[in-house]
């Protein structure tokens, strides 16, 4: 009954990873797969397009993880509070597993992007036995936690200070088992870095935003509108604004216009002479 009830709250997005993950150990441990060499695949976001979402993968973090047999599966119930000072994640944030590598230097072993309202759920693989760098997690081994949120500072890596487990229908916790399975109901992230994380309430119907005089950089959540209905909230208190990932750029004064379109879930920085909130 508890799978039952589990299926039914995943998006088709979850349950395809889950099903691709459990297929892909099998297959692994069969007899058939003995001749197969495990091989390196960016196992970011796996069955979704993350273009969908505009998510840019961390550049920080490196994205090519080694395939091995029996992976730990890390969900993220939906709903958890993964929060940044205080605030709620971001459509489009990341959350990694990091592991230890030769030199004791923590390196990205697995991630996957997030998306507000949805559960998530993705592998993490363990040491390659073949390789010989140490390229996954060891058997035990903690997984140290991060979040790379767009909307700081234009993109930046933070640690997670606390996270907190649903130990009484799951077995593990925060270390690496062979087959493990994790269920996160929460994340707690603190920064001194500036930070402009959208508030939104599904339950209101306007979403603020709240700007600074100078640069802020943002999260937009609403749904998508053209150039001049966002432009119009500010009442020419904007002196420009950029994409945090592409090139699109308004910027008045040089009579430059080139995003057509505010998109849900994408990163903008804007600049304004004095601060100021929006409600839209």
């Amino acid at each position: 009954m508890k799978a039952i009830i589990i299926c039914k709250t995943l998006t088709q997005r979850v349950i395809r990873v889950m099903l691709i993950s459990a297929l892909f150990a099998f297959q692994v441990n069969s007899a058939f797969s003995q001749t197969q060499e495990p091989s390196l695949t960016s196992v970011n976001n796996p069955g979704t397009d993350a273009h969908e979402y505009n998510c840019v993968f961390p550049p920080e973090w490196n994205a090519d993880f080694p395939v091995t047999t029996s992976p730990h599966l890390i969900f993220i119930e939906k709903g958890a509070a993964l929060t940044i000072n205080g605030i709620h994640t971001n459509t489009c944030d990341y959350v990694g597993c990091f592991y230890e590598d030769n030199n004791g230097n923590l390196k990205c072993g697995a991630a996957d992007f997030l998306i507000q309202g949805e559960a998530i759920v993705f592998p993490v693989y363990g040491d390659d036995p073949d390789t010989p760098e140490k390229d996954g997690f060891s058997y035990g081994e903690t997984i140290h936690f991060c979040l790379f949120s767009w909307p700081c500072a234009g993109g930046k890596t933070i640690d997670v200070e606390s996270v907190t487990f649903d130990t009484i229908n799951y077995p593990t916790t925060n270390k690496w088992y062979p087959l493990g399975f994790s269920s996160i109901t929460s994340m707690t992230a603190f920064t001194d870095i500036d930070c402009q994380i959208a508030v939104s309430d599904p339950i209101k119907e306007n979403i603020n935003l709240t700007f600074k005089k100078g640069w802020n950089t943002f999260t937009y959540q609403g749904n998508e509108q053209d150039t001049e209905n966002f432009l119009s909230l500010l009442a020419k208190r904007m002196i420009a604004i950029k994409e945090v990932k592409g090139v699109g750029i308004i910027w008045p004064e040089k009579g430059i216009s080139t995003i057509n379109n505010f998109i849900r879930g994408k990163g903008y920085m804007i600049n304004v002479d004095e601060a100021c909130e929006i409600s839209f």
